[in-house]
């Protein structure tokens, strides 16, 4: 079993009720090459460099105690020159998620989010029928799965399964609460083909960043490929800024999905 070696300070989870729905389709699941996603790591494997990286110090430290056959299963950021970038919103749906998904659309801004399973509803899943947004799944209830063997594991995941399917969303991406990796999760994943997401920027606005310091943990630590981090809970105005900064850049924002077309860039251990 693998501990965690830091401490994320994060707000209690507050669970929701899950109800069934006979709703059609919000969203139709985008073909994805299976076989090409897991095995491009083989293909223009490349070790990727700090600079690379821009994470919470304490999550540098845990990486580099998982072996690297496993941080391989996941996407941390794309091997390409391309100036493309992806953000990502973990912990919702919550109350303030509809209004960041208006500034999100306001500018025409892709984005990809994280859903904590026990916070969906027949309700709030609707939010996420537009074709602008992407959705995975971010655990159950946010658990550290540090502390669960693999029977625990995959009474999680197959849930979080059911609970997508009664609310008829569909997905093909899975990011591990606290960005824990575990060989368990790892046989999970590979035997439900889901695909693991995490990020190479951490935004920290889980850590109480707010205007010029958060602006610039991001826009300073772009490169191409990258996979940004925030949390549905995110200060809008700042987010504004970082749009329009990302775009200054000469970046392009993009879907998960266009972005998992390229290799992945090996984690910086």
């Amino acid at each position: 079993m693998i501990l965690l070696q830091f401490t994320l300070n994060k707000k209690n989870l507050v669970e929701n009720s899950v109800q069934a729905s006979s709703l059609t389709l919000v969203k139709p699941i985008v073909e994805i090459d299976y076989a090409r996603a897991q095995e491009e790591v083989q293909v223009q494997k490349q070790q990727a460099s700090p600079e690379d990286f821009a994470l919470y110090k304490g999550y540098y430290n845990y990486l580099a105690s998982i072996p690297q056959e496993l941080k391989d299963y996941f996407h941390f950021k794309a091997n390409t020159t391309d100036k493309i970038v992806v953000l990502s919103f973990d912990d919702g749906p919550l109350a303030y998620t509809p209004s960041l998904m208006e500034v999100l659309s306001q500018s025409n801004t892709p984005a990809t989010f994280f859903l904590l399973c026990n916070r969906i509803t027949n309700t709030n899943s609707q939010w996420y029928s537009n074709p602008l947004f992407s959705y995975g799944m971010h655990t159950l209830s946010h658990k550290d799965y540090s502390y669960l063997d693999f029977e625990q594991t995959k009474q999680e995941i197959d849930k979080c399964q059911e609970i997508f399917a009664a609310n008829n969303l569909l997905s093909q991406f899975f990011r591990p609460a606290f960005g824990i990796i575990t060989p368990e999760l790892v046989d999970v994943l590979k035997t439900n083909q889901i695909i693991g997401v995490l990020w190479n920027i951490d935004s920290l606005d889980w850590d109480k960043k707010r205007g010029d310091e958060l602006v610039a943990q991001v826009l300073d630590n772009l490169s191409p490929g990258s996979i940004v981090l925030f949390h549905d809970g995110v200060n809008q105005t700042d987010l504004k800024r970082i749009i329009a900064g990302i775009s200054e850049q000469g970046y392009r924002i993009v879907s998960l999905e266009e972005l998992l077309e390229y290799p992945k860039l090996n984690s910086i251990y």
